[in-house]
């Protein structure tokens, strides 16, 4: 795959890089065991002194071996890391920006042990190091060496308040960890539907006297392009307080974070640093809400789009998984024809709407005379992040989808089509999303040589979904079709996958009565705009091999 010349231009990424430290970027990687190395959209090594010039990958680089390239290249066009194995080296590639504005990946490699890389490991790695990177790139020259010291531990703090994977506690580590370094007092607010912002995060022992628990979006500074934390006139906001007031706000408008940091005297050559810090708080923040819709969507489908006879046990299921990953005290699904007339509900029949913003309630059209509305309400003393109304939001589209699905389907072909017609519509949704995030995924129909009752189709999805990693989907298409969807997988990694599902099968299949006649397989690449019709040409496959 060849890029654009005027991608990027090496001698500008080269200047940036020469004029920064990167000290603390080779500890990291001295103790984390990785070689490490900054590319720009042409391939050429960018080179981050003293860290490294691994020889194994500039041979790579120099050979242009097209796995290499491809990786690099899928990594420039999205935020997912992707990884691949090349010989005895297993490496990541991660897009990292840049102060020049020129496309860059960062290569996270170490040698594939014996018994096999874990996967996701080095995609780890590359999501810390890649957002440190390029806040380090964005940062003034002239300051960035007070900044250094602390770049490391600050990853540290977030990385590890990212495991219970909630907003909340990144923001609230990140407030602990300002207090600790520079007697910095942050507050975070939550931005709510009417413009306000609701105080959410406060320092254990703060006088919660000194600042409001509701301020008003009106009041805030305009916004600067080239920057994250703005200076703020305490007056303007309505404070009584005689400090120095800086100004963040983190995330999409109407879904964000409202961070005030107070101080009794935040020198001019702090902002720097603070505003390194900011920024990777904020690619830890849009990480940890796409990884938490994700892992919520990947729960429910499973859920919803299974073989069961009767839609209601299907969805009450869902909600209790919904409100238990979500850690809400009660939540419901309506489907109704008018605000009296309920046709379907799911989960709590009654729901306490609660002032304080701890309830959240959204409603999208299934048909032009039925709308579906999902309530969720979280425990008293707690009110919704940003992150946490994404996870709500995505979920209200997975049971708009499958509440299109189960209202429009005659009842009387229900029990036979419903649920390949789901799983059908609910894969192509799914690719596009992967192929939107810059990954790669393979899509593939497993036909069996004699239709299956529903109890034995679900053991044999019981089955396949043991084998198969998150956020890896299966699903039944009929009584003779399985599917499978795939994320960042290579053809060799499919053939292998495939292989094992139908070793898996014939061990529990009738001796002597073979149970898979046919495979087929639709590749879909990162990049590519024409996501539709994947199960239907991995079908087309395993058909025209069934007839060869």
């Amino acid at each position: 795959m060849t890029m654009p010349e005027t991608w990027g231009d090496t001698h500008r990424l080269t200047v940036a890089t020469g004029s920064r430290s990167w000290e603390w970027l080779s500890s990291l990687a001295e103790r984390l065991r990785v070689d490490l190395q900054l590319v720009d959209a042409d391939y050429a090594p960018i080179p981050l002194p003293p860290v490294p010039q691994p020889s194994r990958i500039s041979e790579l680089l120099g050979t242009a071996l097209p796995a290499l390239r491809s990786a690099i290249g899928t990594a420039l066009r999205g935020s997912t890391p992707l990884e691949v194995t090349i010989d005895d080296l297993h490496i990541a590639c991660c897009a990292v920006a840049t102060s020049t504005g020129d496309p860059a990946a960062l290569i996270v490699a170490r040698p594939a042990p014996a018994g096999g890389q874990p996967r996701g490991e080095l995609s780890l790695i590359a999501r810390w190091l890649a957002p440190a990177i390029g806040a380090h790139l964005q940062s003034p020259v002239t300051t960035e060496a007070e900044s250094l010291r602390r770049v490391s531990a600050m990853l540290t703090v977030l990385a590890a308040a990212s495991v219970p994977g909630s907003d909340r506690s990144l923001v609230t580590s990140f407030a602990d960890t300002l207090a600790i370094w520079h007697d910095i007092e942050l507050t975070g607010y939550v931005e709510l539907a009417d413009g306000t912002f609701q105080r959410e995060v406060v320092l254990p022992g703060a006088d919660r006297q000194k600042l409001p628990d509701v301020l008003s979006g009106a009041l805030l500074p305009p916004a600067q392009d080239d920057a994250v934390l703005v200076r703020s006139d305490p007056n303007r906001l309505n404070l009584d307080i005689s400090e120095d007031v800086l100004i963040a706000r983190l995330g999409p408008e109407r879904q964000s974070w409202l961070l005030l940091l107070c101080g009794a005297s935040i020198p001019p050559n702090l902002l720097p640093r603070l505003e390194v810090y900011t920024r990777v708080l904020g690619e830890w923040l849009t990480r940890a809400t796409a990884e938490s819709q994700n892992r919520v969507s990947g729960a429910l489908f499973k859920t919803l789009f299974h073989d069961a006879a009767d839609p209601k046990i299907s969805a009450d299921r869902a909600i209790a998984e919904l409100r238990r990953l979500a850690g809400a005290s009660a939540a419901t699904l309506t489907l109704g024809a008018a605000p009296d007339q309920v046709l379907f509900q799911a989960g709590d029949a009654q729901i306490p709407v609660d002032a304080t913003g701890a309830f959240r309630r959204v409603t999208n059209a299934v048909t032009p005379d039925v709308a579906m509305t999902l309530a969720v309400h979280l425990p008293p003393g707690r009110r919704f992040t940003p992150q946490e109304r994404a996870v709500v939001d995505a979920s209200a589209d997975l049971f708009t989808a499958w509440a299109r699905r189960v209202i429009q389907e005659p009842a009387a072909r229900r029990e036979r089509r419903v649920v390949a017609r789901r799983f059908d519509e609910v894969v192509d949704r799914y690719v596009r999303q992967a192929l939107d995030q810059g990954v790669s995924v393979a899509v593939v129909v497993l036909s069996f040589a004699r239709p299956q009752q529903s109890d034995q189709l679900h053991t044999l999805v019981t089955e396949i979904r043991g084998l198969l990693r998150f956020p890896d989907l299966v699903g039944t298409l009929g009584p003779s079709e399985v599917a499978l969807l795939l994320h960042d997988v290579s053809s060799d990694r499919v053939t292998l996958v495939v292989e094992r599902v139908r070793q898996a099968l014939e061990a529990v299949a009738p001796a002597g009565r073979p149970l898979v006649a046919a495979t087929g397989i639709a590749f879909r690449q990162a990049g590519m705009t024409d996501s539709g019709g994947s199960v239907q040409e991995a079908r087309a496959h395993a058909l025209a091999r069934d007839v060869a």
